[in-house]
């Protein structure tokens, strides 16, 4: 296993570095997943499972500052070997982990802690959960409350449903709890795949493979309030809590130009702290990609839309999918 790290300049100038890290490092993976805990000197990479050939269900860690992998082996019974899971992390440090695949889909749900000292447990959300599935898509929503997940393949159906899961009671202490979304409007088609990272409101959605063996290269947009994408003006601070938590969600497809990426499937995606959205890679076009697209949202409000560009990086990793990008606070 390879690690990259992508140094950008204030004008988007961009070039890649292979990471010189000490440690132990994972071994060559596919399908696992990726989230970054902790800020500061503890800001902390956590990669869990994937495919070395076989499912796995190994947990490392990768300190930023050190620059130093280790493996973990928390108390608690670790999640069962898998890959094409999904994985977010809460505010409060917490990592959770839904679905995936180790010839059979998988639907539960496990939460990693790290303190005092890592510890797995399994929890059963309340509420009506989502099927068991695989390449599905997780992110912790911009209020920090709940982690969005969408589409997915079940062995049967590619999907587009969207649930939530509530990861914070009203202690403000961990909880659990799942709620089926039902956003009005048109929605994207079924896929699997796909990239997905949070936005304000929501959460935006690029790519994936559909049922038709295709691949999209459309971007949507799903707020949780419902308001926003038609020209409304936002609602206004003062508006109550119990109004915020009746909003419809609605999805609306993004209306953006320039050099976008082509339709694609198995490639990642980050969020910088400028709110711009990266993707790499992926396969598309019948090969392997290791083209890098941002896409910047457009700041004049009314439908959602915004441009894309290709980043002309130096030195990029070798063409792939099926990997992980994650942004750190630098």
């Amino acid at each position: 296993m390879v690690a990259f790290a992508l140094l950008l300049t204030s004008t988007l100038g961009a070039r890649w570095n292979e990471v010189a890290a000490n440690g132990s490092w994972p071994q060559p993976r596919y399908s696992h997943s990726a989230v970054i805990v902790g800020s500061g000197a503890d800001e902390t990479l956590l990669v869990f499972g994937g495919n070395t050939f076989d499912p796995v269900n190994q947990l490392f860690a990768y300190s930023v500052a050190r620059a130093e992998w280790s493996q973990l082996k928390p108390a608690g019974e670790p999640p069962s070997k898998r890959y094409g899971h999904a994985a977010a992390a809460t505010a409060d440090g917490r990592m959770v982990v839904f679905g995936g695949y180790n010839g059979s889909f998988l639907g539960d749900v496990h939460e990693l802690t790290l303190e005092p000292e890592p510890a797995w447990r399994r929890v059963d959300p309340a509420g009506a959960a989502p099927c068991a599935r695989d390449g599905h898509s997780a992110v912790l929503s911009d209020d920090g409350r709940s982690i969005l997940v969408f589409g997915g393949f079940d062995g049967k159906r590619h999907l587009n449903d969207a649930f939530a899961l509530d990861v914070v009671g009203a202690d403000g202490g961990a909880a659990y709890a799942w709620r089926p979304l039902r956003p009005r409007g048109p929605k994207p088609a079924a896929r699997y795949l796909h990239a997905a990272q949070a936005c304000d409101g929501g959460m935006l959605v690029f790519g994936g493979t559909n049922k038709s063996g295709g691949f999209e290269g459309d971007l949507w947009r799903l707020r949780l309030d419902g308001g926003g994408d038609e020209g409304e003006a936002e609602a206004e601070a003062s508006v109550s809590a119990e109004a915020e938590a009746e909003a419809e969600p609605s999805w609306a497809r993004v209306d953006a130009g320039g050099d976008a990426p082509t339709g694609r499937m198995g490639h990642a995606a980050a969020t910088d702290p400028d709110g711009r959205l990266w993707t790499f890679g992926g396969f598309c076009d019948g090969a392997f990609s290791n083209a890098l697209h941002v896409f910047e949202a457009a700041a004049d409000g009314g439908k959602p839309g915004g441009r894309w560009r290709r980043i002309k990086a130096r030195k990029p990793p070798a063409a792939r999918h099926k990997h992980t990008l994650t942004a750190t606070a630098d």
